[in-house]
């Protein structure tokens, strides 16, 4: 009886996780979960005019877009091995609802990210081809977006990257002022702007 009341608990939980909540699905393993991603970024994708197929993609499966090289006239505004690069960044859910960003412009378009006090600046970082560093820690997804895509743009570029749920904060919510702004599995985007670069 015992064990027959186990299953049925199992099966319930497994039923209750893969309803998911709103526009998040969540699948009962990591290759189901990837595999519903990849149509939610599809989906994304198409919804802003591009064919998903034409999209590049890193080897772990970060989807980026170069929208504008920026400065391309001007070699001292390229970003190479070992600059530091200043950037501003936008991110928001395939839905487009706002999560966090550097511009203080954009952030109030909602309250949850607006805070009276807040400073709204650049992030900088030390770029490499191969990883780049900073203070602090950093989603896999987003460190390789950047690492994928800011050597091949110049200041002034504009890059979108498209995250699955696993390589960004995978089955963790997010929070900000104690309202949930990324539910568990989402995938989420973000554009990046760099600034500045400085030479070394």
């Amino acid at each position: 009886m015992k064990a027959l009341a186990l299953i049925s608990f199992a099966i319930g939980l497994v039923f209750l996780i893969s309803c998911g909540d709103g526009n998040v699905v969540v699948a009962t393993d990591s290759s189901e979960q990837r595999a519903i991603d990849i149509g939610i970024i599809n989906e994304y994708l198409t919804a802003k005019g591009y064919d998903p197929t034409t999209v590049d993609t890193t080897e772990s499966g970060v989807r980026y877009i170069i929208i504008d090289e920026g400065e391309i006239g001007d070699e001292s505004l390229s970003i190479e091995e070992s600059d530091i690069v200043e950037f501003d960044y936008i991110g928001r859910l395939t839905t487009d609802k706002l999560f966090d960003t550097s511009i203080e412009a954009i952030s109030e378009e909602d309250t949850t990210i607006f805070t009276t006090g807040r400073t709204f600046e650049p992030i900088r970082i030390n770029y490499s081809s191969t990883g780049w560093t900073l203070g602090g820690a950093f989603i896999v997804g987003f460190s390789q977006g950047i690492t994928a895509t800011f050597g091949k743009v110049h200041i002034g570029s504009r890059v979108l990257i498209i995250i699955p749920s696993d390589l960004g904060y995978n089955a963790v919510p997010q929070f900000a002022n104690d309202i949930e702004t990324i539910p568990a599995f989402s995938v989420i985007t973000f554009e990046l702007f760099p600034v500045r670069v400085i030479k070394q």
